[in-house]
């Protein structure tokens, strides 16, 4: 009898562009592929064969087994799964991570016994539906082969003491941190420079519309070095109040299911260190897994601040004076605890942007095109061989010309497509923030107000990339 579903933890797995869960009981370990060999069977499902520490495991497309076209191209990852002792594989494209639905979340499809369903059921996570696929079929058909050999002790369930970590390398070292503690996986790409670039951190991404500042793993994490690479992989970690912190490391490496009696402590090497370790597993050939520990990273000052520049959550909690109950004028603002960095700069008048919304800070440019439009348009110029259509921010909020030129800078807004420069009279300094007020009229295209901490005032809070928006398309706010 299968257990209640809130006890249930999922492998979450990409293959193309759908998401599959299957239940940890049944998976062993996500490794990659390094060579598929053919083997000689009559089953269309059978991609090949993979040598797995010695032993040969079939590696089956999970596209047959749904009765859909076969696999556009060779999977580069296989996810291992395991009954009675018997291993087969599943090519996949990507490892996304695990979860635990809650309790009644998965949905079962019912269909007439013995049809020997591969896909039984979903969830939805993140807004995306996950679609729970149960091995058991494959291991009844007498047509697929598997391997008879046990790639874990045998048990039921998973054991108490056993945790699934999520693996990978950065800098010549290798990392896992439990699985549950991550949010997701992001593809090899190039990380695009902005505002939050420095030695240590390579830029942010975007992942369902949230900003992810993204850290160079070697270099937070004590182990390891070199930098990271041109296009690394990204570990999204989660962080307290649902913020969000990328790792950009050199490969993703697997799932893997880690009793804690097998881990030992690192060792008086990392006493004093810093590095965020809590134990060590030390496999059979020497290879080390050097285990996070999630807790140090979450009460890292300088970690929770980036993490802290991850889009906020929609539904904060109340900051001081609770939820504004509105003026006379139909107005309405929400106090929200707001800890943020702000970047504060003047344009006639003493405003604040989240520092997040900003790509770079420039000197005006010298060669500017004359363009006719919306109020404060100065004209195009270049960057980065793109054209990018200069906004006076002053005029532009109904205000008076910039001030003085010597001081002027550019505020860099937007995506390579619509990117827009705002000038501004002065850039004054980034801030904490400790709460804000949202407006909900849109007025003057601020997002309402914000305190900062060393700031005796309230400043308006200013949205630019919607304001950047509305100049590239012509609109008016």
């Amino acid at each position: 009898m299968p257990p209640s579903e809130g006890e249930v933890s999922f492998g979450l797995l990409d293959i193309g562009s759908s998401r599959v869960g299957v239940d940890l009981r049944f998976l062993t370990e996500v490794c990659m592929i390094d060579r598929l060999a053919p083997l000689m069977t009559a089953a269309p499902e059978v991609l090949g064969v993979i040598d797995l520490r010695g032993t040969i495991v079939p590696i089956l497309d999970p596209n047959r087994l749904c009765g859909l076209d076969p696999s556009p191209k060779p999977p580069t990852i296989a996810a291992l799964l395991e009954s009675d002792g018997r291993t087969i594989g599943l090519g996949i494209d990507r490892v996304v991570g695990l979860t635990e639905p809650a309790a009644g979340g998965v949905q079962r499809l019912f269909r007439d016994q013995g049809d020997g369903a591969f896909v039984t059921g979903g969830f939805f996570r993140d807004g995306r539906l996950v679609s729970c696929i149960d091995p058991a079929p494959l291991f009844g058909r007498v047509d697929l082969p598997a391997a008879a050999s046990s790639l874990r002790t045998k048990r039921q369930g998973i054991a108490t003491d056993t945790q699934a970590y999520l693996t990978f390398r950065a800098g010549g070292a290798t990392f896992g941190l439990e699985a549950l503690k991550i949010s997701g996986t992001v593809p090899r790409q190039r990380i695009p420079r902005d505002s939050l670039t420095t030695d240590i951190c390579l830029g942010s991404i975007r992942q369902h519309g949230r900003r992810i500042p993204v850290m160079q793993a070697s270099a937070i994490l004590g182990l390891g070095r070199g930098a990271a690479p041109e296009a690394p992989e990204v570990v999204v970690v989660r962080f307290p109040d649902e913020r969000l912190l990328g790792l950009a490391v050199d490969v993703i490496c697997r799932i893997a299911l880690i009793r804690s009696a097998d881990l030992q402590s690192p060792g008086p090497a990392f006493e004093g260190s810093g590095a965020p370790l809590r134990s060590v597993l030390v496999e059979e050939g020497g290879a080390q897994t050097f285990v996070l520990d999630h807790d140090a990273l979450a009460a890292s000052r300088d970690l929770a601040a980036m993490a802290a520049l991850s889009d906020p959550t929609a539904n904060a909690d109340a900051g001081p004076g609770g939820r504004g109950t509105g003026d006379d004028k139909g107005k309405r603002a929400d106090i929200i605890r707001d800890d943020a960095r702000y970047m504060v700069f003047t344009a006639r008048s003493r405003l604040a942007t989240p520092i997040r919304q900003l790509v770079q800070i420039l000197e005006p440019p010298r060669d500017v095109t004359p363009l006719s439009g919306p109020a404060g348009l100065m004209g195009l110029f270049a960057d980065g061989g793109r054209l990018v259509p200069l906004v006076c921010l002053a005029r532009r909020l109904g205000f008076s010309a910039a001030g003085e030129a010597d001081q002027r800078r550019v505020l860099l807004v937007g995506p390579p497509d619509r990117r827009v420069g705002f000038v501004v009279d002065r850039v004054d300094g980034i801030e904490a923030s400790e709460w804000r007020a949202d407006d909900k009229t849109g007025l003057m295209v601020e997002e309402g107000l914000v305190k900062l901490r060393n700031e005796p005032n309230v400043l308006p809070r200013i949205d630019l990339e919607h304001l950047a928006h509305a100049t590239t398309v012509g609109s008016s706010v």
